[in-house]
C-alpha cells in the first residue's frame, strides 16, 4: 500500500535532511596535505611580496616607517618565518579529500537533493490535490517548486 501523500512529504523531506548534513559533512572535510601545502606556499609568498614591496631602502630611513613594518599584518612574518609558519602549519595537517572528489561528491549528493525535493514537491502537490494543506519549506529549491505542476 502506498503512502498517502501528506505522510510522504516528512519522509521525504526527512532524506532532503540528511542529505544537506551530508554534503556539509563533505564541504567540512580538510584537504588533503599535498594540496594544502599548494595553498601555504602561495598565501606565504604572496604576504611574503606584499612586505617585500613596503620594505624599501627609502622607506627604511625613516624609524616611523620601520615600525610600521611588522605592525600591518602578516606579511612580515610570511616574508622573514616563511619555513616555520609552513613546517608548523604542515604538522597540523590531517588526511583529507582532494578536491576532484569533493567535487564528484557534492556532485553525487546533489543530485540526490534534487531528486529528493522533487520527491517531496510532488507529494505536497498530490496531497493539496486531496485538499490538504502543506507549508512548503523555506529552504526548498526554487526549481523544484516551480518545475513540478
Amino acid at each position: 500500500m502506498a503512502k498517502r501523500p501528506e505522510n510522504a512529504v516528512a519522509d521525504h523531506r526527512e532524506a532532503i535532511t540528511e542529505l544537506k548534513a551530508a554534503r556539509a559533512e563533505v564541504l567540512a572535510q580538510p584537504t588533503t596535505p599535498s594540496e594544502a601545502e599548494t595553498r601555504i606556499d602561495r598565501y606565504l609568498a604572496g604576504e611574503a611580496a606584499q612586505y617585500r614591496e613596503r620594505a624599501t631602502v627609502e622607506r627604511l630611513k625613516h624609524r616611523g616607517a620601520i615600525d610600521d613594518l611588522g605592525t600591518k599584518d602578516n606579511a612580515f612574518f610570511a616574508f622573514y618565518f616563511r619555513e616555520p609558519i609552513k613546517a608548523a602549519l604542515m604538522a597540523e595537517m590531517a588526511e583529507g579529500i582532494a578536491q576532484g572528489d569533493r567535487a564528484a561528491e557534492i556532485e553525487r549528493i546533489d543530485t540526490d537533493l534534487y531528486a529528493a525535493e522533487r520527491a517531496e514537491e510532488q507529494a505536497i502537490c498530490e496531497a493539496e490535490a486531496r485538499g490538504h494543506s502543506i507549508t512548503r519549506r523555506a529552504d526548498a529549491d526554487p526549481r523544484t517548486v516551480l518545475s513540478v505542476e
